[in-house]
């Protein structure tokens, strides 16, 4: 499957948001969030950092990610009941991969 990004901000702290989407309909859909906001446990991600929420995620998801945009998985988060990873970003991330529109 081929991923779609889509780049934003968080309402409540303007922290950076990514999104994916697919066009495997013929038409654009939203397919998952890559970014979780986090500033309500108070963790807030360095610039060029996310928070990823992998147990959202399918192996095959979680690993296109990391493939089109993540240079190195920082470290393990917890995020309630869930699992995820603090990633850096790589460099010019969004010049590497097809982009959508905010």
């Amino acid at each position: 499957m081929k991923l779609y990004y889509k780049k934003d901000e968080y309402v409540v702290d303007d922290t950076l948001y990514i999104g994916t989407w697919c066009n495997d309909c013929g038409y654009f859909e939203p397919y998952g969030d890559v970014t979780v906001n986090l500033s309500g446990y108070g963790m807030k991600p360095e610039e060029g950092h996310i928070f990823i929420p992998t147990y959202k995620m399918t192996p095959e998801y979680f690993h296109q990610v990391c493939d089109d945009i993540v240079d190195e998985i920082i470290a393990p988060i917890q995020i309630g009941f869930g699992q995820g990873v603090y990633a850096k970003l790589k460099d010019n991330w969004e010049d590497r991969v097809e982009m959508l529109e905010s």
